[in-house]
């Protein structure tokens, strides 16, 4: 007999919280005067706090979307909705724009503010500036 595991979406609502997070401070950011600059700060102090929990077991998400019975999967549309207005087809769309976001920019951080001189180490015949576009 094999165990089942049932794994749960905690990891993949707390990546998703950032993404909503970082949505409703643009989007109040810009209402006020349709720019986002020092002033609209506030509005970004939130995401502090949902980064630590976002990243933690960010690798978690995976599994908790390969694992998820039907049951599941139909909550976690539920509970997206209730952040977000989509459509069944911009819901998977969504998804994978949302997880694209969150994890460039947990490879931003790791790479680049928490390991900086691993990220800016310079090996022979490669310039700093290789692979960014002009």
């Amino acid at each position: 007999m094999t165990d089942v595991v049932i794994v749960g979406y905690k990891d993949t609502k707390e990546v998703l919280s950032l993404v909503f997070a970082l949505m409703k401070a643009y989007d109040l950011s810009k209402q006020d005067d349709g720019k986002i600059d020092f002033k609209d700060v506030t509005n970004f102090l939130p995401i502090v706090f949902l980064v630590g929990p976002a990243f933690s077991d960010i690798k978690n998400v995976s599994l908790e979307l390969r694992t998820e019975t039907p049951e599941q999967t139909e909550e976690l549309k539920q509970w997206i909705t209730t952040q977000i207005e989509l459509t069944d087809e911009e819901l998977e769309k969504f998804l994978e724009d949302a997880f694209a976001l969150v994890i460039g920019l947990y490879r931003v951080l790791t790479n680049y503010v928490f390991k900086p001189e691993v990220a800016f180490q310079k090996t022979e015949g490669s310039t700093l500036s290789e692979g960014i576009p002009s």
